[in-house]
């Protein structure tokens, strides 16, 4: 969580099981919401080994559905690695 800039991010690591990584940061988000109210929440997925559930319909929907924040997209899926600057 950034106080100054009131944004928390959610990370996840996996395997490949990125279906149950979405329904894990979403599950931490239901427990947190009384923590993160007025915080924007960015959702990071980290998967280690290539898998086609990146490409499912449920997920491609989440993605789209959060959208852009400030230019920074809501919901990130990345194997491997994931830097950026927040």
């Amino acid at each position: 969580m950034n106080q100054d800039k009131k944004s928390a991010y959610l990370i996840e690591l996996k395997g490949s099981n990125v279906l149950h990584a979405m329904d894990q940061v979403l599950s931490a988000e239901n427990l947190l919401k009384e923590d993160l109210v007025g915080y924007s929440v960015f959702y990071r997925i980290i998967y280690r080994s290539r898998t086609q559930e990146v490409r499912k319909s449920r997920i491609i929907r989440w993605k789209e559905k959060e959208g852009k924040r400030n230019g920074i997209p809501v919901v990130i899926l990345k194997e491997k690695q994931l830097e950026e600057l927040i």
